[in-house]
């Protein structure tokens, strides 16, 4: 893609603060595998709340809110 493109993509992502801003959408497969992997990592049992409040205190480590604010990425 041209370097016109690029840069569109990535104005457009900064100016709704989004986290990432992936230029190709060839990226797709490995970040859904990862994504995948740290899903099945988690254990398969109830939420403790208290642990829930600490995990949120960590900031984008583990968890930020802005993750569900995000929206895709407009085909250019």
């Amino acid at each position: 893609m041209s370097k016109e493109e690029v840069g569109q993509r990535v104005l457009w992502g900064m100016e709704r603060n989004h986290l990432f801003v992936l230029s190709h959408p060839v990226f797709d497969d490995g970040i859904s595998a990862r994504g995948s992997t740290l899903l099945r990592a988690i254990p398969d049992e109830p939420a403790n709340s208290a642990r829930i409040e600490v995990i949120h205190q960590f900031g984008s480590l583990l968890y930020n809110p802005i993750y569900e604010e995000l929206t895709s990425l407009p085909g250019f």
